[in-house]
This record gives C-alpha cells, structure tokens and sequence, in this order.
C-alpha cells in the first residue's frame, strides 16, 4: 500500500469497504456472534485494489474498491462475463460519532448486491451501535439488522448485541432461513494489551436449530 496527502492505495488481500462499514457495531466479532453468521456482506477479498480519499470537512471519507473474483467461485459461462466485483463506501466519523453507507457488486458471486448501512454513537460511557444490510442474489432477498451496546465501568465493558435476518443465505446449501441471534459479554481490561472476556449467545431459526455457546478467552495485542 501507498499513502500520503493523496489518501491511499492498497492491493492485496483485504476486507472489502461494506465489511469496514460495520464500523464498531459487532462487538463479537470473531466469535460465535460475528455478524458474518447472521448477514451477508462480511467479504475478505483476495486480488482487492482499493483507494480511499483523505478525511474531507472534518470526518468524510470515501472508499472504492475492485476485487477479482476466485475461479473456484465461477461457472465456465460466468468466465466469459465479468470476473470483477466492485465495494464502495462513503464514511463519516467523529470521535464520538460514526455513520457509513456501502455497497458490493458482484463480490465473490456474480449478480449479487448488498447494501449497508450502519452508525454508532458514544454518550459518556455507553457507546450504541446500528446497522442495517440487505442483500439480493437473484432468487431472493435478504434482509437484516444489528444493534448493540456497551457500557464502560473502568477497567469493566459490559456488552449486549442482538439482530435477526429473514431470507438469510446458507451459501453451502443454498436455503435461506430466517434466524435471531442475541448476546452478552463482559471484558474486564488487565493491561494496555490485554483483557479477558466472557460470553453468552444464543441464536434461533424457524427451522428449529436453536444453538448457544458460552465462552470467556484472553486476548493479548501485540
């Protein structure tokens, strides 16, 4: 990557700017509760070529983004076609706030979309966050929505998330189902780079699989 008073180029492997858009609204991610299982759009592409402007009247960023879609992804009529998918975003952020709207093209499958939106807002020591996807593949129509939010006590957040998804896609089987996914969580900070963590979800779907997980970790950033 490049960057300078330009704004920046990347290349490479990365996720897309729909994913990005979520901004801090998944509070889970990386565990059972990532928003990835409950809505579509969650894209880390490979062969990605990106470019985002610098920060404009204070917090506006925009984001554009080509990726090259995985041959394992494509039908031989699909390779004759379009074997790129486009991402875009436009961002605004302040310290405390934070609203995105992004879109995907033909990102890992050809005649897709999706459409986000998402916002989150810190008032003292709570910070809520929304989000709201959509995502068309032809044959159907999927809807979602996530809102979350965490409260600060010290070294102590506390942690609640819920969303639900009609239509959602199971891209293995190719049904959709409608599925509630609802979570707590509490990390407790016990250094610059360290927390531990605990967790409950428990997720429903009309097809009758209820699942849940409890979970506590230790996370150390280096």
């Amino acid at each position: 990557g490049l960057g300078g008073d330009f704004g920046e180029v990347i290349a490479g492997r990365f996720d897309t700017p729909v994913k990005k858009a979520q901004g801090k609204v998944d509070l889970f991610n990386d565990l059972e509760a990532d928003i990835k299982h409950l809505i579509a759009g969650e894209n880390r592409a490979d062969s990605i070529v990106q470019y985002s402007t610098p920060k404009f009247a204070g917090g506006l960023t925009f984001k554009i983004a080509s990726a090259e879609m995985d041959s394992d992804e494509l039908t031989a009529d699909d390779q004759k076609k379009l074997t790129t998918g486009t991402s875009y975003s436009v961002e605004y952020s302040t310290k405390n706030f934070f609203i995105a709207y992004a879109q995907d093209e033909d990102i890992k499958k050809l005649n897709t979309k999706t459409s986000r939106i998402a916002m989150s807002y810190k008032m003292g020591d709570w910070t809520l966050g929304a989000l709201y996807n959509e995502y068309d593949n032809g044959s159907f129509d999927e809807e979602g929505y996530i809102v979350s939010a965490a409260y600060k006590a010290g070294d102590h957040t506390l942690k609640f998330q819920h969303g639900e998804s009609d239509n959602l896609a199971d891209f293995t089987t190719g049904e959709a189902v409608d599925k509630t996914m609802t979570s707590i969580g509490w990390d407790i900070k016990l250094a610059k780079n360290t927390k531990t963590y605990f967790f409950y979800t428990k997720a429903d779907d009309k097809a009758n699989n209820d699942e849940s997980w409890f979970g506590l970790g230790l996370e150390q950033k280096f």
